[in-house]
């Protein structure tokens, strides 16, 4: 891997990713958000927030000790979510890290398999 590629997924790191899921006939207006944290030890942490869509929802943070492992379980959650019926709302992306948001979540998840 190039010292560029290194630079990419360190700038995508803090990245999140915001699904939705939303059905009307059952009252469902759920989110879920998953972003990769730096650790001041070296490690990544997966931050996984939930709940329903206008409520601050519920936090749970995840360490891994090699950046590999965190990508490998960030993949997985949002494999699982997706099967369950949650979309990828890279408008939510955008609004909440920087313009390339999306851009740099796609490199990510890229370079995480």
């Amino acid at each position: 891997m190039s010292s560029r590629d290194t630079r990419v997924m360190k700038d995508a790191i803090t990245v999140p990713i915001h699904l939705r899921r939303i059905d009307a006939a059952r009252n469902m207006r759920r989110f879920y958000e998953l972003a990769l944290q730096p650790t001041l030890f070296g490690g990544v942490s997966l931050v996984r927030t939930w709940g329903r869509i206008g409520s601050s929802g519920q936090s749970m943070v995840e360490t891994f000790n090699a950046e590999e492992e965190a990508a490998q379980a960030l993949i997985r959650l949002i494999t699982v979510k997706k099967r369950r019926g949650y979309r990828h709302c890279p408008r939510m992306d955008a609004t909440r890290a920087n313009a390339h948001a999306p851009d740099a979540t796609y490199t990510f998840i890229a370079y995480g398999n």
